[in-house]
């Protein structure tokens, strides 16, 4: 049974913590009541903002002692609810620890803080001619520690990988605030089970990740864009997998179906071909311009052999940005527009069309509406369902109802319940049906071991008895 109400923990966390650095008035508590998650909030009883691994350890050595609840938060950058204190307890907070500790540009390593925030550590990577990849949408505020706790990844994901594939280390604190390095700083590592591979994704259950080494890649200074629209998603779908079979290499393959084109389409200030049930967005990045263009005009020639409908091309760096405008305007529209519920859905990406037809239909059998667009060369959709005008009953019935029906869906056309967004408390309670139970059992007893009283953010990806 957690301790929240016996308040000697927090007498003992003032000593630990600078006098700013714990807060525990609700009205300044609310900003750390949840994260992107918009109707899920949850006020715990304190926030710490510990300045160094040492304090972070001291925090859970008191948490452990007197059985908190501890919340691991970064940016607040998620949307499965992953850092929502659904047991009250602690938000722990890493904002504090974001440097870069080393940069070996000889190796192409990066020793980095948790809570820098990723497009600071890009933009740093890219003064010294090299990068980390994943690009999250959320980069302007998403934290290095979140996106490995939630198993991120992004757009270029299609080329590069996500985060986890370019993580060769970990800094954790335990449960009862023991520090450990999951692995070592080199390529190839042969030594006993995976660690570094169990914490990523774990978010925040099994122990807090500090600090991380990854690998890095040098700089793609050239890319070239195409954006093309099809009439039918069958069309498109056609179109993603002749750019794989075809031996091309894209940085990114996304898509935005009708419905999204529709809510952008008052922010991007550009007209929308009605007819079209989506448009794609293909990439290609690298060092030779040459190249990027004779792969650019392979993938045009096989749009038009397709039928598309629209077919645009940018290559100066302004006109790529102005061309992606549809697609990064997705998400502000969503939030300017109406509440939504997201819902990551990961597939073979053959499949896409068929999956964009059972989201409408369940949407039209259940009564809401949906915005879908995301990776589509990795088989990776985000599923925005909108409330728009339903009530209370409606958003709390039905729509659950059918999101829970999606999901069921998903996994009987050989998909799963998520593909970068983490399970958080949102997918928690679909797991079992989609993973099977011996899994969850297995996942229990690794809970088990690292966190035997349960306090490391409870609630998620397995429950935790209170």
């Amino acid at each position: 049974m957690y301790q929240t109400t016996q308040r000697a923990w927090l007498e003992s966390l003032r000593q630990t913590l600078n006098p700013n650095d714990l807060i525990t008035d609700p009205d300044r508590l609310a900003s750390f009541s949840g994260d992107e998650t918009r109707d899920l909030h949850h006020l715990p009883e304190a926030a710490a903002f510990p300045r160094s691994v040492a304090q972070v350890s001291a925090v859970l050595r008191v948490c452990s002692e007197h059985c908190i609840p501890v919340v691991p938060r970064g940016g607040g950058s998620g949307v499965s609810g992953g850092a929502a204190a659904i047991h009250g307890g602690l938000v722990l907070s890493l904002r504090h620890l974001n440097r870069i500790v080393v940069l070996d540009a000889r190796n192409m390593t990066v020793t980095v803080e948790a809570g820098m925030v990723t497009g600071t550590l890009q933009d740093r990577l890219a003064e010294k001619g090299l990068r980390l990849p994943p690009d999250p949408g959320s980069r302007d505020w998403c934290q290095v520690g979140g996106n490995l706790a939630e198993a991120a990844a992004g757009p270029k994901s299609v080329k590069y990988g996500a985060f986890r594939d370019y993580v060769l280390n970990l800094e954790v604190v335990l449960a009862d605030g023991r520090v450990i390095w999951t692995g070592a700083d080199v390529r190839k590592f042969a030594c006993g089970y995976n660690l570094t591979h169990l914490i990523l994704g774990s978010e925040g259950t099994l122990g807090v990740i500090t600090k991380a080494v990854f690998r890095l890649v040098p700089t793609a200074p050239e890319s070239v864009l195409l954006r093309m629209g099809f009439t039918t998603l069958e069309a498109a779908t056609d179109m993603i997998c002749r750019v794989f079979t075809s031996g091309l290499t894209p940085s990114e393959v996304e898509i935005v179906d009708r419905d999204a084109i529709a809510l952008a389409q008052p922010l991007c200030n550009a007209p929308a071909d009605p007819d079209l049930a989506a448009y794609l967005w293909i990439g290609f990045d690298g060092r030779e311009a040459d190249f990027l263009m004779a792969d650019a005009e392979r993938a045009a020639d096989l749009a038009e052999s397709i039928g598309c409908a629209d077919l645009l091309f940018a290559s100066d760096p302004d006109q790529v940005r102005r061309l992606w405008t549809y697609r990064h305007r997705i998400g502000p529209a969503v939030i300017e527009t109406t509440p939504f519920r997201d819902v990551d859905l990961s597939f073979p990406r053959a499949a896409l069309a068929d999956v964009v037809h059972m989201v409408k239909e369940v949407g039209r059998r259940y009564g809401f509406r949906t915005a879908v667009f995301g990776h589509a060369g990795d088989g990776n959709l985000h599923v925005n369902v909108l409330r728009d005008a339903l009530d209370e009953a409606a958003w709390q019935g039905p729509v659950r109802e059918g999101i829970a029906d999606i999901y069921r869906r998903v996994c009987a056309m050989g998909g799963t319940l998520s593909g970068e967004h983490g399970v958080g408390c949102t997918l928690t309670p679909y797991l079992e049906e989609a993973l099977g139970s011996t899994r969850l059992v297995l996942m229990a007893g690794i809970k088990e071991v690292f966190d035997p009283q349960g306090i490391l953010n409870p609630g998620k990806i397995v429950e935790t008895p209170i």
